[in-house]
């Protein structure tokens, strides 16, 4: 195996050594928060979809099908389980490594910056594979609903994952003293905005209401909405497309430009 590649496994290798001792706040924010927020949606006798017909208020109540209220109820348990680990624990882990100055022993393995990203999200992917998978399923089964995705589901699904972590990772990387705080106060903002619908209700307005529509959040769960049975859906998938492309763009040229990276002038950098 030639030495990058093998220091590319030998990175992913040691990231999820690390995550190991994150399994409470993994179990917490990928699996138990979002399974109680379904068990909370469904004992709601109506619920606002954030994308009704028109962005007009809607509501899905106790009579509706149970496969288009379990569709709603899954999405929203999948994006909790993306936020948890793209907002929740990804920042704290970031924030942690750059305050205690982790990254310089990683810049002396011989890759770049952007393979020791790469290495980085493939973990975190890894990782979330549990959540990804189980939360759909037992919901689903709690729920007794036959929840059907088309093709589209299988793509939709990472990219709202790599928009998210790399948002996250932004965040996390930033100097701020409070990163972690304000990463999880932003992360329920945006469970708030994107999944369970504020903007729908009428109750945001202005700017405000302006926002919740065009966070990553609320655009992946459009985006994730529209690959299930759910009441109303959008049309605008290749717009949410784009708005996550570019999200994931820019945060991810963030993430490259703030991660310190001190490589010495002797050491060939390579993989970016």
């Amino acid at each position: 195996m030639p030495e990058p590649r093998r220091a590319f496994t030998a990175l992913v290798g040691v990231h999820l050594r690390e995550l190991r001792s994150q399994l409470a706040p993994l179990l917490i924010f990928t699996v138990l928060l979002p399974l109680a927020l379904a068990a909370a949606l469904n004992a709601m006798p109506t619920l606002v979809p954030p994308y009704a017909p028109g962005n007009q208020p809607s509501t899905l109540d106790l009579a509706a099908t149970t496969s288009e209220r379990g569709a709603f109820i899954l999405a929203a348990a999948l994006m909790a389980t993306l936020l948890g680990i793209a907002w929740g624990v990804l920042p704290q882990q970031l924030a942690q490594m750059r305050n205690q100055h982790q990254f310089d022993f990683f810049a002396g393995f011989p890759v770049g910056r952007v393979t020791y990203l790469l290495a980085l999200l493939v973990a975190y992917a890894i990782v979330a594979l549990p959540g990804v998978l189980l939360v759909p399923t037992l919901t689903a089964l709690a729920l007794k609903a036959t929840v059907s995705a088309n093709p589209a589901f299988l793509i939709v699904v990472p990219l709202c994952f790599l928009a998210l972590t790399t948002t996250g990772g932004a965040l996390g990387l930033a100097r701020l003293s409070t990163a972690t705080t304000v990463a999880l106060s932003a992360a329920l903002y945006l469970l708030g905005v994107g999944v369970l619908g504020l903007p729908a209700t009428g109750s945001l307005g202005g700017a405000a209401h302006t926002l919740a529509f065009l966070s990553p959040a609320t655009l992946a769960t459009d985006l994730l909405n529209a690959t299930l049975p759910h009441h109303g859906g959008t049309s605008a998938l290749v717009l949410d497309g784009v708005g996550l492309g570019l999200y994931t763009a820019g945060a991810a040229y963030l993430v490259q430009r703030l991660l310190p990276w001190r490589v010495s002038a002797l050491q060939p950098q390579t993989g970016g």
